[in-house]
């Protein structure tokens, strides 16, 4: 009876934006991978993943999220355990050693790990919470922070890796941490882009810790025409078919950069998925696109705001952070707002396990949702 009172309370518009969002996707990882047999089958295999992780959905919206929060630093604990597992174990593709074989799929841990990052992120704050206003707990959450973030970046896995360090700010912002500490990163990160400009861009010069192709993909963002046979290659023809698109599109399976090869051809199912939508949608299908990723993000705030406390607020502020730093980055990228990095884009692009991981997400935020309700209802009652 419990769990039929639960089921029937689900956040069903949200449940229904994720099924349109990912039915949409496979439609275009079809058009995507169209005149490549090696990926013809990879749509397919999108599915699977989706009914893999329909169950896990519904699983984790019914349990309890507070169950999340009591197992939380257990569960990052693991996590990290798992990425260790993979720099030894893991299979290597592209020169990323970050996926392992599991019952004859190959899964990314990094992006379940993300997942168990937040609960583990939450249960810290929590506890911390007397101390919050201090400065100290700080030093504490980066180093959480940045463990993980240096075992993603050990595969390596840049896009990945970037994702921890906005869920940590938002994480922190909505526990009640000190604007003016957290003002730190943003001044930061100005003070970063600036120097980026200036140092790599203007002076041509390469800073160290990093490749050359990574600084290269930094000149590009200030540049496109710096490299336009190399490094600036992928962001002027995503450029070119993000134009090229109009207003309404040339059409499914007709984008004549996608088509033609121009796009890259083993990530445009993947990373670059929105240039092949924009030319084949044009304006109108790019901008139904971004509104359906914004309905999304703005149903998981509404959660946020309608939590019945801080555990739940905090761990549907990570999965909203999670998912917004993914579009931003993925969309950002094509279109010259972003540097270019692997990171794909949420119920979209091609991806096993971060599909399975987006959904999972949502399912937590449909648990904060759900006993929200349940606390409302059995509040009435008592009444």
């Amino acid at each position: 009876m419990i769990l039929i009172r639960k089921f029937l309370s689900f956040h069903w518009p949200l449940f229904v934006l994720m099924v349109v969002m990912v039915t949409a996707g496979t439609y275009f990882i079809e058009s995507a991978v169209f005149g490549n047999e090696e990926l013809a089958h990879i749509s397919g295999r999108q599915w699977t993943w989706f009914f893999i992780g329909l169950p896990l959905f519904f699983i984790v919206s019914l349990v309890d999220y507070n169950w999340l929060i009591r197992m939380g630093i257990p569960i990052y604990v693991g996590s990290l355990f798992v990425l260790i597992c993979v720099l030894i174990f893991g299979v290597e593709i592209n020169d990323s050693k970050s996926w392992i074989n599991l019952g004859g799929l190959r899964v990314q841990p990094a992006e379940l790990c993300k997942l168990a990052f937040i609960c583990g992120m939450a249960a810290l704050l929590l506890l911390l919470s007397k101390e919050i206003k201090k400065i100290w707990p700080l030093f504490l959450l980066v180093t959480v922070t940045f463990i993980p973030m240096a075992l993603i970046l050990g595969q390596p896995d840049l896009g990945s890796a970037a994702v921890f360090g906005p869920i940590t700010f938002f994480m922190m912002f909505v526990a009640g941490v000190r604007k003016r500490y957290l003002a730190i990163p943003v001044i930061a990160g100005i003070a970063g882009l600036i120097f980026s400009y200036v140092y790599i861009y203007k002076m041509d010069k390469d800073l160290p810790g990093l490749k050359h192709y990574q600084c290269d993909r930094i000149r590009v963002l200030f540049n496109a025409d710096v490299d336009p046979q190399n490094a600036g290659w992928a962001v002027n023809q995503c450029l070119i078919a993000v134009g090229s698109g109009g207003l309404k599109g040339q059409g499914y399976k007709q984008g004549d950069q996608n088509l033609g090869g121009f796009l890259p051809r083993n990530t445009s199912h993947n990373d670059y998925i929105f240039p092949v939508i924009a030319e084949e949608f044009g304006f109108v299908g790019g901008s139904l696109l971004i509104v359906g990723q914004a309905l999304i993000l703005w149903g998981i705030l509404s959660i946020t705001n309608r939590s019945k406390d801080l555990s739940g607020a905090l761990l549907a502020t990570g999965v909203t952070a999670m998912l917004f730093t993914h579009f931003f980055i993925n969309i950002g990228m094509t279109i010259q707002l972003a540097p270019v990095t692997g990171i794909p884009l949420p119920f979209i692009s091609y991806g096993g396990t971060f599909l399975v991981a987006c959904m999972v997400g949502l399912g937590i935020v449909q648990s904060v949702w759900i006993h929200r309700k349940d606390y409302q209802q059995e509040r009435m009652f008592r009444s």
